[in-house]
Protein backbone atom coordinates (compact mmCIF):
# COMPACT_ATOMS: atom_id res chain seq x y z
CA UNK A 1 0.00 0.00 0.00
CA UNK A 2 1.27 3.40 -0.69
CA UNK A 3 1.91 6.00 1.88
CA UNK A 4 -0.78 8.58 0.77
CA UNK A 5 -3.47 5.55 0.33
CA UNK A 6 -2.24 4.85 3.97
CA UNK A 7 -2.72 8.29 5.57
CA UNK A 8 -6.29 8.33 3.48
CA UNK A 9 -7.37 5.39 4.88
CA UNK A 10 -6.61 6.21 8.11
CA UNK A 11 -8.75 8.80 8.14
CA UNK A 12 -11.15 7.78 6.86
CA UNK A 13 -11.15 5.01 9.82
CA UNK A 14 -10.98 8.21 12.49
CA UNK A 15 -13.74 9.91 11.01
CA UNK A 16 -16.24 6.38 10.99
CA UNK A 17 -15.06 6.21 14.56
CA UNK A 18 -15.71 9.56 15.44
CA UNK A 19 -19.13 9.42 13.88
CA UNK A 20 -19.89 6.09 15.78
CA UNK A 21 -19.54 8.36 19.36
CA UNK A 22 -21.07 11.01 18.19
CA UNK A 23 -23.84 8.67 17.15
CA UNK A 24 -23.71 6.40 20.30
CA UNK A 25 -23.71 9.28 22.81
CA UNK A 26 -24.54 12.47 21.02
CA UNK A 27 -27.97 12.69 22.98
CA UNK A 28 -25.83 13.22 26.16
CA UNK A 29 -23.19 15.86 24.28
CA UNK A 30 -26.00 17.41 22.88
CA UNK A 31 -27.62 17.71 26.95
CA UNK A 32 -24.07 18.77 28.08
CA UNK A 33 -23.57 21.47 25.77
CA UNK A 34 -27.14 23.02 25.84
CA UNK A 35 -26.59 22.96 29.46
CA UNK A 36 -23.74 24.67 29.58
CA UNK A 37 -25.20 26.87 26.92
CA UNK A 38 -22.47 25.81 24.30
CA UNK A 39 -24.43 27.46 21.17
CA UNK A 40 -21.50 26.21 18.64
CA UNK A 41 -21.50 22.62 20.16
CA UNK A 42 -25.51 22.31 20.18
CA UNK A 43 -25.49 23.29 16.69
CA UNK A 44 -22.71 21.10 15.61
CA UNK A 45 -24.46 18.23 17.15
CA UNK A 46 -27.70 18.75 15.83
CA UNK A 47 -26.03 19.32 11.79
CA UNK A 48 -24.59 15.80 12.77
CA UNK A 49 -28.31 14.39 12.93
CA UNK A 50 -28.59 13.71 16.95
CA UNK A 51 -32.18 13.88 18.51
CA UNK A 52 -32.85 16.44 20.68
CA UNK A 53 -35.93 14.76 21.78
CA UNK A 54 -33.75 11.44 22.59
CA UNK A 55 -35.16 10.20 26.10
CA UNK A 56 -33.36 11.19 29.46
CA UNK A 57 -35.27 10.30 32.60
CA UNK A 58 -33.25 13.54 33.87
CA UNK A 59 -33.69 16.50 32.15
CA UNK A 60 -33.51 16.63 28.25
CA UNK A 61 -31.92 19.07 26.29
CA UNK A 62 -34.32 21.57 25.78
CA UNK A 63 -35.37 21.25 29.83
CA UNK A 64 -31.68 21.86 31.01
CA UNK A 65 -31.43 25.00 28.81
CA UNK A 66 -34.46 26.45 29.37
CA UNK A 67 -33.57 26.00 33.45
CA UNK A 68 -30.45 27.98 33.23
CA UNK A 69 -31.64 30.84 30.75
CA UNK A 70 -29.76 29.80 27.33
CA UNK A 71 -32.05 31.47 24.96
CA UNK A 72 -30.04 31.37 21.94
CA UNK A 73 -29.95 27.46 22.88
CA UNK A 74 -32.99 26.97 23.43
CA UNK A 75 -34.05 28.87 19.84
CA UNK A 76 -31.31 26.33 18.37
CA UNK A 77 -33.19 23.09 20.03
CA UNK A 78 -36.43 24.31 18.64
CA UNK A 79 -35.30 25.06 15.36
CA UNK A 80 -33.62 21.22 14.97
CA UNK A 81 -36.90 19.89 16.07
CA UNK A 82 -37.13 19.74 19.85
CA UNK A 83 -40.82 19.18 20.93
CA UNK A 84 -41.39 22.65 22.87
CA UNK A 85 -43.51 20.34 25.37
CA UNK A 86 -41.04 17.17 25.89
CA UNK A 87 -40.80 16.27 29.62
CA UNK A 88 -38.57 15.88 31.87
CA UNK A 89 -38.36 13.67 35.23
CA UNK A 90 -41.87 13.66 36.80
CA UNK A 91 -43.13 15.43 33.85
CA UNK A 92 -41.93 18.44 34.07
CA UNK A 93 -41.48 20.69 30.68
CA UNK A 94 -39.22 23.60 29.90
CA UNK A 95 -42.06 25.76 30.42
CA UNK A 96 -41.92 24.99 33.74
CA UNK A 97 -38.06 25.01 34.41
CA UNK A 98 -37.72 28.36 32.63
CA UNK A 99 -40.89 29.75 34.76
CA UNK A 100 -39.92 28.74 37.96
CA UNK A 101 -36.07 29.89 37.40
CA UNK A 102 -37.31 32.99 36.56
CA UNK A 103 -36.36 33.39 32.74
CA UNK A 104 -39.18 35.59 31.25
CA UNK A 105 -37.42 35.64 27.87
CA UNK A 106 -37.34 31.97 27.55
CA UNK A 107 -40.54 31.77 28.44
CA UNK A 108 -42.12 34.07 26.30
CA UNK A 109 -39.91 31.52 23.42
CA UNK A 110 -41.38 28.82 24.46
CA UNK A 111 -44.98 29.80 24.10
CA UNK A 112 -44.48 31.35 20.96
CA UNK A 113 -43.15 27.93 19.16
CA UNK A 114 -46.71 26.20 20.42
CA UNK A 115 -45.79 25.09 24.61
CA UNK A 116 -48.78 23.94 26.16
CA UNK A 117 -49.44 26.78 28.92
CA UNK A 118 -51.30 24.14 31.47
CA UNK A 119 -48.81 21.32 31.36
CA UNK A 120 -48.78 19.17 34.42
CA UNK A 121 -45.41 18.48 35.66
CA UNK A 122 -44.28 16.94 39.28
CA UNK A 123 -47.45 18.44 39.96
CA UNK A 124 -47.26 21.89 38.31
CA UNK A 125 -48.01 23.96 36.03
CA UNK A 126 -45.96 26.79 35.00
CA UNK A 127 -48.45 29.96 36.33
CA UNK A 128 -48.16 28.00 39.70
CA UNK A 129 -44.23 27.82 39.74
CA UNK A 130 -43.78 31.27 38.55
CA UNK A 131 -46.54 32.38 41.43
CA UNK A 132 -44.74 30.20 44.05
CA UNK A 133 -41.40 31.42 42.75
CA UNK A 134 -41.98 34.94 43.17
CA UNK A 135 -42.20 35.65 39.61
CA UNK A 136 -45.07 38.35 38.96
CA UNK A 137 -44.03 38.95 35.12
CA UNK A 138 -43.82 35.56 34.31
CA UNK A 139 -46.82 34.77 35.94
CA UNK A 140 -48.79 37.66 34.60
CA UNK A 141 -47.61 36.62 30.95
CA UNK A 142 -48.81 33.15 31.42
CA UNK A 143 -52.29 34.04 32.40
CA UNK A 144 -52.70 36.95 29.66
CA UNK A 145 -51.74 34.19 27.18
CA UNK A 146 -54.56 31.94 28.73
CA UNK A 147 -52.63 30.24 31.55
CA UNK A 148 -55.52 28.03 34.04
CA UNK A 149 -54.54 30.21 37.35
CA UNK A 150 -55.97 27.35 39.44
CA UNK A 151 -54.57 24.56 41.98
CA UNK A 152 -54.42 21.27 39.53
CA UNK A 153 -55.29 17.78 40.53
CA UNK A 154 -52.13 15.72 41.25
CA UNK A 155 -50.82 11.90 41.94
CA UNK A 156 -47.08 11.81 42.24
CA UNK A 157 -45.98 8.89 41.21
CA UNK A 158 -42.29 7.85 40.17
CA UNK A 159 -41.61 7.24 36.58
CA UNK A 160 -41.10 3.56 35.69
Amino acid sequence: MRPRVRVVWGIAVIAAAAWLFVLSRGPILLRDASTAGHNGAVRTLLALGVDPNAPFYDKGPLSAAAKRGHIQTVRLLLDGGADPDSRAAFGTTALVYAASAGHLDVVRLLVVRGANLNAVGNCDTAWKRATQDGHAKIAAFLQEQGAYVGEVACTRRLPI
